[in-house]
């Protein structure tokens, strides 16, 4: 049972919301999301379309006085309470939370009795009860026929919290088959919640998150009939428009003729938009080109408005001002060696990544477009939040928003309508890098070379691993020592 709270996992990340969403969806607890990730890798596989299971919380300090004060109507509207949040598709977790625990224990026998007692539609699965009592008291309630859940738990943390996601598979029978079991990487996952460090577990919760398409799904939620977009904003001005005309035609008659020409012209426009829709049967350019480019991930759409992140390696940039600026120990390349590195050391790293270039440098960077109006950078992006890592952020966008001559470009695509051509553009930008902007030089490498930096793995060796500038520098040591 592993105490760190788990605030983000591979399953309920941005995209995987998106997935989930109406699906397995729920409230965590104690600052703690592990509970909703771990029920969408076990549950998930076995749902029928159209299902749902909703989680929540509730929480309550009742004392050994407040039990012996309470009279039999006001107990019964506190358990069918408890029954109600859980509903058809719902799983409810109470946590009784007094400092006594005797008051918690005799809470818990009292709901017990009487939902036992008084709703014969609710089961006792006493096989919970037995598994944890060595640990804290729980107990559970399912209501197979609604498909609902009521656990009822004795002053949860968060260690107690991950131990009891065991008993997922005994809180929804409905969904595990006894026969068939559960798979490897389910039992992986059942037993990572009983050890003491939450590595493991987040490893399998990524393991089975990598069998998902979620960028399949979030490209089509945010992309399908992107283009329509802008053409039903103006056809509902439009319509707006005809609507105006007709009452200045009532009220102005000495304007007759020329509010006539007017909504004759916006008629017209209205039926070619109209046209237009009607022959776009849907269809979306940018969201193919999202699909079949890997290099490219919208993140969120306003109106007309599309935001993305262009990710690659560092590809544009000038070798023969690196070969110079990487010889000279004084450059702004080794400004920052004292934390950590040496000079020779980053000479060695500086020469494998611009001049050998057998280790690349991930990146990423984030923009926005508008249909018919301009494109540009997006500054201090918060990239984790939609599951980029292993990269670090290009310093001109993330810190100046500093396009320079792609933005020029970009531009001229928008206003020829070729956003393919304005997206491969910021493709571009976010792949360059120049030496010889001190300022931006200054900032990046100081995020470069800051060991602990949340960007700070960000380099590719040739067999595809991912590391960090001084586990690169090793990499690069002992390539040496082999070859001598």
């Amino acid at each position: 049972m592993f105490g760190k709270a788990i605030t983000r996992t591979a399953l309920s990340s941005a995209p995987a919301e998106v997935y989930f969403d109406g699906r397995i969806y729920g409230d965590s607890y104690l600052n703690d999301h592990s509970f909703v990730s771990t029920m969408r890798a076990l549950l998930d596989p076995r749902m029928g379309e159209g299902e749902s299971v909703c989680l929540s919380f509730g929480s309550s300090s009742y004392s050994v006085a407040d039990l012996g004060a309470s009279k039999h109507a006001s107990m019964d509207a506190t358990v069918g309470s408890f029954l109600k949040n859980a509903g058809v598709g719902r799983i409810r977790i109470h946590d009784f939370r007094n400092s006594d625990k005797e008051a918690n224990v005799q809470w818990i026998d009292k709901i017990s009795g009487y939902i036992g007692s008084d709703y014969p539609d609710w089961c006792l699965v006493e096989k919970v009860s037995l598994f944890f009592r060595k640990v804290f008291n729980v107990v559970c309630y399912i209501n197979p026929e609604q498909k609902s859940v009521l656990v009822l738990a004795e002053h949860l943390d968060v260690r107690k919290l991950h131990y009891l996601q065991c008993g997922i598979l005994a809180f929804f029978p409905w969904y595990f088959n006894q026969e068939a079991g559960v798979t490897e990487l389910e039992m992986r996952l059942i037993e990572s919640l009983r050890q003491k460090d939450s590595g493991e577990y987040e490893t399998v919760i990524k393991m089975i998150a990598d069998r998902y398409d979620f960028r399949k799904e979030r490209i089509k939620q945010l992309l399908n009939g992107f283009e329509d977009r802008f053409e039903r904003v103006k056809l509902t001005q439009c319509e707006n428009d005809i609507s105006r005309f007709r009452r200045q035609i009532d009220s102005l008659q000495a304007q007759l003729r020329d509010q006539l020409m007017a909504k004759h012209e916006k008629e017209i426009m209205y039926a070619g938009i109209l046209a237009k829709l009607n022959e776009s049967n849907g269809e979306s350019e940018i969201m193919e080109y999202f699909l079949c480019n890997k290099s490219i991930d919208p993140v969120e759409v306003y109106e007309d408005e599309l935001r993305f992140v262009a990710s690659g390696y560092i590809t544009y940039f000038e070798e023969d001002l690196a070969r110079t600026i990487i010889r000279n120990h004084g450059s702004i390349l080794y400004q920052y060696c004292g934390r950590s590195f040496t000079v020779d050391d980053l000479e060695k790293l500086y020469t494998a990544i611009f001049l050998e270039q057998k280790i690349k440098i991930r990146v990423f960077a984030a923009y926005k477009l508008r249909m018919h109006c301009e494109g540009s950078g997006i500054k201090n992006y918060n990239y984790s939040a939609y599951g980029f890592f292993n990269g670090t952020p290009n310093p001109h966008i993330d810190f100046y928003n500093c396009l320079g001559d792609h933005l020029r470009v970009i531009n001229d695509c928008i206003i020829n309508n070729d956003y393919i051509g304005a997206i491969e553009q910021c493709v571009a930008s976010a792949r360059s890098l120049n030496l010889g902007d001190a300022p931006v030089m200054r900032r990046f490498m100081e995020r470069f070379l800051n060991v602990g930096d949340t960007y700070e793995r960000c380099l590719e060796l040739p067999d595809g691993s991912v590391v960090t500038p001084k586990q690169a520098i090793e990499y690069l040591k002992k390539e040496e020592e082999s070859n001598v």
